[in-house]
């Protein structure tokens, strides 16, 4: 039976320097760009599957993370910087394997799993309110050009002990396929993406976002 435990906090510290980077810019009228700058990485695997968090802010944590990836209504602030992508991978078949040098690349999207890419664009910040005067619901919202989507290549290898040594990712990115939130039509975008970084392992079991 697998024991939910409690997350591990992880240190804070504006003397990090991000691990992976890039840029995000869409190619459309609007040209938003994004800047890829994860400084932090959070996760954990459970029977082959797993979910992991890149965070574009350097004083995230375990429990920040989880309790924004958990409850609605969660303030970005402390985990995803103004005009940055943050980055959420999933393996969803169960054939991920702790201890070995697993890797996903663009063959396997969506059959193994994905990355999906989150960007606040441009100037802006995370207000309280209603996205747009045709809104009902309240949240926080990124005042400027947000964009969301997943890219069209990309290489991915996991390694490490998991919980509780965590992992070590690397991650290649190039070419994007998303939308802005009220936008149906789909919107790419490009840039290229590219790092290693060490990921905290973090129980985000219960956040609705680890497949099941």
């Amino acid at each position: 039976m697998f024991l939910l435990l409690a997350c591990a906090g992880g240190d804070t510290g504006s003397e990090l320097e991000p691990q992976i980077t890039g840029t995000v810019t869409t190619e459309d009228s609007t040209a938003a760009s994004a800047e890829v700058e994860i400084y932090k990485a959070f996760g954990m695997d459970v029977d082959g599957k797993g979910l992991w968090y890149f965070a574009s802010d350097p004083d995230a944590t375990c429990d920040s993370v989880a309790e924004y990836l958990t409850d609605d209504q969660v303030d970005p602030h402390g985990i995803w910087a103004p005009g940055s992508c943050n980055l959420t991978m999933v393996v969803s078949d169960g054939s991920y394997e702790t201890g070995t040098a697993w890797s996903m690349d663009t063959a396997d999207a969506w059959l193994v799993g994905h990355v999906s890419v989150r960007c606040a664009m441009g100037e802006g910040d995370f207000e309280w309110g209603k996205r747009d005067a045709g809104s009902e619901d309240e949240d926080y919202f990124w005042t400027g050009t947000e964009w969301t989507g997943a890219p069209t290549d990309f290489s991915v290898t996991i390694e490490g002990e998991g919980d509780p040594g965590g992992y070590t990712i690397t991650l290649d990115m190039d070419g994007y396929d998303g939308n802005y939130p009220t936008v149906i039509d789909s919107i790419a975008a490009s840039g290229v993406a590219t790092g290693t970084i060490d990921a905290e392992w973090c129980n985000l079991y219960q956040t609705g976002v680890f497949p099941q």
